[in-house]
C-alpha cells in the first residue's frame, strides 16, 4: 500500500496510552494485544428491533488516538501516564483499521 492510497488521518502520529510501565514494556516485547471492549449499539438500532432487545457486543481492539500534544494533559489523567506513538503509515500498513466513535447524545 502506498502512502497516497492511505485514508486521511488528521495527525502524523497515533498514540496508545496505558496505565503502567509494565504494560508499556509488554507492548514493546509482545506487540499490541487486543482487549475486549463492550460496545453499545442500541442507539444505532433504535426503532429497528423490539425495545427489550439489547445490542451490545464485545469487540477485540487496541485503541489509538490522534490528539494534538497540546491536549495531552487531560488524556494522560484518564488513560494512563505511559504512551507509545507510531506513525499512521506504519500502523495502517500493519493491518490496523480505523474506527469512528458515535456519540449517543446527537
Amino acid at each position: 500500500m502506498t502512502t497516497s492510497a492511505l485514508p486521511a488521518i488528521s495527525a502524523n502520529t497515533l498514540f496508545h496510552f496505558t496505565s503502567s510501565m509494565e504494560n508499556l514494556l509488554g507492548i514493546l516485547t509482545n506487540e499490541f494485544q487486543p482487549r475486549y471492549c463492550l460496545e453499545d449499539f442500541n442507539v444505532l438500532m433504535a426503532g429497528r428491533t423490539p425495545n427489550l432487545e439489547t445490542h451490545e457486543f464485545a469487540i477485540p481492539l487496541v485503541s489509538f488516538c490522534d490528539l494534538p500534544l497540546s491536549q495531552i494533559g487531560f488524556h494522560l489523567s484518564v488513560y494512563g501516564d505511559y504512551g507509545i506513538g507510531m506513525t499512521n503509515v506504519k500502523l495502517l500498513s500493519s493491518r490496523v483499521i480505523s474506527a469512528e466513535q458515535i456519540r449517543n447524545d446527537f
